[in-house]
């Protein structure tokens, strides 16, 4: 992962694009609208980068949806939608693929 960004009904979660880790964001959004239908889960391509974005409609569900990546702010990847760098701050996991892995 290389950022997040807070919107103001949820948050972006970027990565360099891969098609691995494309496919495994695309499938993590369809687990996610099953169990965590509060939240939108949407998964786009744009240049080098794909995008995660998980948004809701209600502040209580807004609220949830930043509560759930909480961690990622103690590991160090900057939430603030005007500061974004594009520097490559990878918070990596190993996958059981081996592949970049999604750190969450």
């Amino acid at each position: 992962m290389i950022d997040i960004i807070a919107s103001q009904r949820g948050l972006r979660l970027i990565f360099q694009a891969d098609h691995e880790v494309e496919e495994e964001l695309h499938e993590l959004a369809t687990l996610e609208r099953t169990c965590c239908a509060f939240a939108d889960w949407s998964v786009r391509s744009t240049g080098g980068e794909v995008e995660l974005e998980i948004s809701g409609a209600s502040d209580e569900s807004i609220s949830a949806v930043k509560g759930m990546f909480a961690s990622l702010r103690a590991a160090g990847v900057p939430l603030d939608e005007h500061a974004r760098t594009c520097q490559s701050r990878a918070v990596k996991s190993c996958g059981p693929s081996g592949s970049q892995g999604l750190a969450f």
